[in-house]
């Protein structure tokens, strides 16, 4: 299938001064379980992963991930762009821009789907909302327009190079209930992180489809 990136993603730098000096940043590493908003796409297997982004240290930014998918199906590649706008105070963040989430070569390859995002981060407190815009999964059914997923996170500092993190969240679907059921849920995840190491357990509703207990390591 042949893909398009939208072009409103490229729209934040246009908006980018000339002046300003860019930063590129790779990152690149592996996780135990590739762990999206309470979900496994990784059937709970490793998932090595790779992302490069662009930006000022406040401002536009542009960015892409890759890593290992795996919805049952055998192993495909999932992809991510997003473009936003970072914006720093001493006494706030606010992040606000576009996610394109892409599955080609899988038999979810028609399970695109276009968010928007806010988040707002005050000291270690940070709140978030992501709307879809479009997605591929058909009219009315659950992974596409008018979805909802709203956040809030904690990090705790602990002694040095050793933070604690919890994640609540939940997913609200704009979907046709008489054909689809009702597939809202809520998530909890707790994460453990050393340096570049971490571990973490999470946890979703039955509306997920899986309410299992996922445990994961990673290393970036």
């Amino acid at each position: 299938m042949t893909r398009t990136l939208p072009a409103w993603l490229a729209i934040p730098f246009c908006l980018f001064p000339l002046t300003v000096q860019a930063d590129t940043r790779l990152t690149a590493g592996l996780t135990s379980n590739e762990i999206w908003r309470g979900l496994s796409q990784s059937d709970n297997e490793l998932s090595p992963f790779v992302g490069l982004d662009v930006g000022a240290e406040t401002g536009p930014y542009l960015g892409a991930w890759a890593g290992k998918v795996d919805f049952g199906d055998g192993n495909s590649t999932g992809l991510d762009f997003y473009s936003g706008w970072y914006f720093a105070r001493e006494s706030f963040e606010f992040d606000a821009g576009f996610y394109y989430y892409a599955y080609p070569g899988s038999v979810y390859d028609d399970s695109d789907q276009v968010d928007a995002y806010l988040a707002f981060i005050r000291g270690a407190v940070t709140v978030g909302w992501e709307h879809t815009l479009w997605g591929q999964a058909g009219q009315d059914a659950p992974y596409t327009a008018g979805d909802d997923y709203v956040f809030a996170s904690y990090t705790h500092q602990l002694e040095e190079n050793w933070s604690v993190k919890l994640t609540a969240g939940y997913y609200r679907f704009d979907e046709d209930e008489v054909v689809w059921g009702n597939n809202d849920f809520g998530q909890l995840r707790l994460d453990l992180k050393y340096r570049e190491f971490s571990i973490g357990i999470s946890g979703a509703g039955s509306g997920s489809g899986n309410s299992d207990t996922l445990i994961l390591a990673a290393w970036t």
